[in-house]
């Protein structure tokens, strides 16, 4: 092969390689080119995950969150937090400045902000966010400036509602605190128990009749004005308390300043610092002179009581807080046998029937937890021989001088005669005279409650209305004591042949009624056939012929249907069946049904 042909392969050999290595790199680099387009996918999708998680704890926070422009505040974002405690939508709230939900917030103020945070990582304040519907609430705002690719103003807002709620409260306590101290009259003190040097209220120094310009207040000073026979006693509770680490109290007589003698209480607590060391006391001084002359005068008038109850013709008594008598006056042994000594640590209860002492336990427990008074409380009371008593009982709750219940003290009456009377003129207010049933009035009271009840229940009821026959003839033949015998005869018949639920009523001259609950219209006319059978068997005497007469009733018989409304419906249809037996010849059982 010549020269320039040898050459010219060489060359050509050269470029295929060239070309071949060429290849190569632009492989080599579109791999890279994929590989670096794939990697910035993958961020670019781990970056819109982290954003959206981002998101989501933003919109999921308790606080609202703000992002707003620090040149013109604006928002540019807000959380769904913030929208929810406005009441706006988020494109609403990125249309508005902060100024619209913020009434406090005026350009001086966002100058001053802006300031604040030139100079610090970001500041803190409280403000007022105005809802959409105009009311305000309270926030705790917390702003930083954040600088990216621009500044921005990075704003938490939380709700502060509740804790401005609790600090008003404790302001308003405090103040209570303070007032009732002062009304209460108590001295508030805090005594060092390294030195006994002690820091208090104006109030005890009133107490000891110092101003509060005058002396320092020490232990030392206390005891100078506790009376010297009362003063070991005080300073012996005062330094047990110390080495016991326990509650100071004691109550002693001081001399006040000006001279006066008067009776304190003194109430002392350990204070514990955070470590559990104690260095302090910290308590209460409050004059009780007024309650201690009340105490005695309490003792007098105690023993006059005594005298006093004692000549009364009532039982007075008291009972201790679980209910048991630690008094009894002498009267109790004229209303009920006992001696008062047999009463002590007696309860009242054990003196009732088991049923009474029950409803009286209930009526007692009642006034006992409410410490409220008893006022003529009437309930049966068994006498030591065992006859019945009934007694009216007042009381009032008993407290002592420092407030604690005692017991109940009150008086018992007997009112057994005064009852007895009531029973009378009831059962005479209820009860025709002459035949001893139910009287008209009664009748148809007890007759509406039937019928109501029977209705109620869907029960069968009856009514039969009777009329003695030719009951004028009786009278005009034998004389108006003849008449009254007969309708106490009819009376008498009445009360043995129907049951006991069965209610009769006198309701005029010679015309009764009889009221048959559970009773169906074919079992009626049954009672009321019996019931005229038995009448007219029954013989009345005629005294002075020494013979006998009989007379025989007309019987109306109905029952009752749904249209009834009261008792005048069944009255009205037993009383037309009634004139058609006295109709019908007398002597005869006659039924109406509703026409």
């Amino acid at each position: 092969m010549s020269d320039p042909l040898q050459k010219l392969q060489h060359r050509l050999e050269a470029a295929q390689r060239a070309l071949a290595g060429a290849e190569s790199r632009c492989t080599r680099q579109a791999a890279e080119h994929r590989d670096a387009l794939e990697a910035s996918e993958n961020a670019r999708r781990q970056a819109e995950q982290e954003l959206k998680l981002l998101r989501t704890l933003l919109d999921n926070s308790s606080d609202a969150i703000e992002v707003i422009d620090p040149v013109s505040f604006r928002f540019l974002d807000v959380n769904e937090t913030e929208c929810r405690e406005l009441g706006y939508s988020r494109e609403e709230l990125l249309s508005l400045h902060i100024f619209d939900i913020d009434p406090e917030f005026s350009e001086v103020a966002a100058k001053h902000i802006e300031e604040e945070l030139n100079q610090v990582s970001g500041v803190r304040f409280d403000s007022v966010h105005r809802r959409k519907d105009g009311s305000t609430f309270p926030v705790e705002v917390s702003a930083k400036q954040v600088k990216t690719d621009r500044p921005y103003l990075f704003c938490i807002a939380r709700d502060i509602s509740v804790r401005k709620l609790l600090e008003s409260e404790r302001q308003i306590n405090e103040k209570r605190l303070l007032l009732a101290i002062q009304c209460g009259q108590m001295g508030v003190w805090e005594l060092d128990l390294v030195d006994h040097t002690a820091n208090t209220s104006l109030e005890l120094g009133h107490i000891f009749g110092y101003t509060s310009q005058e002396s320092e207040w020490s232990f030392k000073l206390f005891l100078e004005h506790v009376l010297p026979e009362d003063r070991s006693e005080v300073s012996r509770l005062f330094h047990e308390a110390i080495a016991r680490q326990t509650d100071w109290h004691c109550e002693c007589r001081i001399r006040r300043t000006d001279g006066e003698l008067r009776w304190i209480t003194v109430r002392g607590r350990h204070w514990h610092d955070s470590e559990g060391v104690v260095q302090r006391m910290i308590g209460i001084v409050q004059d009780i002179t007024e309650r201690k002359l009340a105490v005695q005068a309490v003792i007098a008038s105690e023993r006059r009581f005594r005298n006093l109850v004692e000549s009364l013709s009532d039982w007075v008594w008291e009972v201790d807080e679980q209910g048991r008598y630690i008094y009894c006056s002498p009267n109790v042994r004229d209303l009920l046998g006992y001696e008062p000594a047999e009463l002590i640590g007696k309860s009242p209860l054990e003196l009732m029937p088991a049923a009474e002492a029950a409803r009286v336990a209930e009526i007692f427990g009642t006034a006992l937890s409410e410490r409220s008074h008893l006022k003529d409380l009437v309930n049966i009371n068994l006498h030591k021989d065992g006859h019945e008593v009934v007694m009216e009982t007042s009381g009032a709750p008993v407290v002592d001088a420092d407030g604690t219940f005692r017991g109940y003290r009150g008086i018992d009456r007997d009112i057994t005669d005064r009852k007895e009377l009531e029973r009378e003129l009831e059962s005479q207010a209820r009860t025709d005279v002459l035949t001893g049933l139910n009287n008209r009035r009664y009748f148809f009271e007890l007759a509406e409650l039937e019928l109501a009840r029977a209705k109620r229940h869907g029960n069968q009821f009856s009514l039969l209305m009777l009329d003695v026959d030719h009951f004028k003839l009786f009278n005009d033949s034998y004389g108006h004591h003849i008449g009254d015998r007969v309708l106490q005869k009819l009376s008498e018949v009445c009360m043995h042949t129907l049951r006991e639920i069965d209610l009769s009523g006198r309701i005029g001259g010679e015309e009764f009624a009889i009221m048959l609950p559970e009773t169906r219209g074919d079992r009626a006319m049954e009672v009321a056939e019996r019931l005229r059978l038995a009448i007219a068997g029954a013989p009345v005497l005629l005294e002075q012929q020494s013979t006998f007469v009989h007379f025989t009733v007309s019987i109306g018989v109905t029952s009752l249907v749904a249209a009834d409304r009261q008792v005048d419906d069944l009255l009205k249809r037993a009383d037309d069946a009634l004139y058609a037996a006295k109709n019908a010849g007398r002597n005869q059982v006659c039924k109406k049904d509703e026409s």
